[in-house]
């Protein structure tokens, strides 16, 4: 039996999370994603090339950043999530003033794993080549910037930053985006997003797809989905659990920051798609 779908959306379609279409099943919303492990392309030719990579990488070396400290909209959990996601992986992550153009091109080169969690945008209504991840002290780096490295070594990208997902069909049979052009710089596969998101709610969301993908094994998309039916049915009292569990100022603020709600332990605090649908793996 099928259990694995792969979309190419095209004509406005890529800016919808497919795999959270439902449908009702004894009146309870049953979501593609539970019945299907879904994932994205750009295209047939990019779709094929990503495959054949993700086939042939390595699993040696990750580089995960982070950066909460910008002039106008800092990012409360940044610290926790690079701290989570740099456990998984093994790696010390970096913060703030040393996530910089420079560092980022000299660290990123012969590493199977690449993290990044910071703010992102989407050109919309310019060019898609000017669509950006923000570094420390707001530096822009662009995607077509970004096309200039060298991520031959590189598995998986997952840039936790918001609308890094989002891609561009104003050239004819030409996806743009950032999944699009970090398979074109020679990554495998990413996990991008399609609007701005939740930072608690996406810490929890990596701690599971990275423990899912490294300690259980499972297929990135599958590792994925897997986190984003976690995410959706985690229960107050079992989201404060895993907060306690982390060694971080930033946990226990967040810990706080849950308790002072007045949900009860068995409401699910991150069940609305919002918090989990925006997830995409892209690639192979």
């Amino acid at each position: 039996s099928v259990d694995s779908v792969i979309f190419i959306p095209q004509g406005g379609l890529q800016f919808l999370p497919l795999h959270a279409a439902w449908r009702l099943v004894k009146g309870e919303r049953q979501f593609f994603l539970d019945d299907f492990y879904v994932s994205y392309a750009p295209s047939i030719y990019s779709l094929k090339v990503a495959q054949e990579r993700s086939l042939s990488r390595s699993q040696n070396g990750a580089y995960v950043a982070g950066v909460g400290k910008y002039k106008s909209k800092p990012l409360a959990f940044s610290e926790l999530e690079t701290e989570i996601v740099g456990r998984m992986l093994q790696t010390a992550p970096v913060m703030n003033n040393h996530v910089n153009k420079i560092a980022v091109e000299r660290s990123v080169q012969g590493k199977a794993y690449l993290h990044f969690s910071c703010h992102g945008e989407f050109a919309w209504g310019t060019d898609a080549l000017n669509s950006a991840l923000y570094l420390f002290n707001d530096e822009k780096l662009t995607l077509s910037e970004i096309l200039r490295y060298d991520l031959n070594s590189a598995r998986r990208a997952t840039i936790s930053a918001c609308e890094s997902g989002l891609i561009d069909e104003s050239i004819p049979d030409e996806a743009i985006g950032l999944p699009a052009g970090l398979i074109q710089a020679g990554v495998a596969s990413t996990v991008t997003t399609l609007w701005p998101v939740d930072e608690l709610s996406t810490s929890l969301l990596m701690d599971v797809f990275y423990d899912q993908l490294i300690n259980q094994g499972q297929p990135a998309q599958k590792a994925l989905q897997n986190a984003q039916a976690w995410l959706r049915e985690a229960t107050n009292e079992e989201i404060k659990e895993k907060l306690r569990n982390y060694n971080s100022s930033q946990a226990k603020k967040a810990y706080i920051a849950l308790s002072v709600f007045n949900d009860a332990p068995d409401d699910k605090r991150f069940r609305h798609p919002y918090y989990w649908a925006a997830f995409t793996f892209t690639g192979g």
